[in-house]
């Protein structure tokens, strides 16, 4: 595909490592949809489909067409800078089950001290 994830800079991109945790996969990417060698998806990006991405992607941002544009964010910046904070993909399988219920949450602004709370091993 040509997409190079943000975990390049954690030293294992495109080595064949296919832990959740370490690879963090939280990206939805539409049918072909074609994304230019280079480019970083952003965590919680959605790339729509047959979307041509030639720049990099932020964080929780939906992308749409030739050339790929943001049309929105998922959520409101205060609601991002605390899911990188959070830095979900980073619990243990443990604290992941108990964690999903809260992050799949549609008021996740009320999930937040829960979530927080598992973080810490609490």
């Amino acid at each position: 595909m040509g997409a190079q994830d943000d975990d390049r800079e954690e030293g294992h991109a495109r080595q064949g490592r296919h832990d959740h945790r370490q690879r963090r996969l939280d990206r939805w990417i539409g049918r072909q949809a074609t994304i230019m060698p280079g480019v970083r998806i952003g965590d919680g990006a959605i790339i729509g489909a047959r979307a041509v991405v030639a720049k990099d992607v932020p964080a929780y941002a939906v992308v749409v067409g030739n050339p790929a544009k943001v049309v929105k964010f998922r959520f409101e910046d205060e609601t991002i800078e605390f899911l990188e904070a959070l830095r979900w993909w980073d619990f243990s399988d443990g604290q992941l089950d108990r964690a999903i219920p809260y992050l799949t949450s549609l008021d996740l602004d009320s999930s937040r001290d829960a979530l927080l709370a598992i973080k810490v091993g609490s």
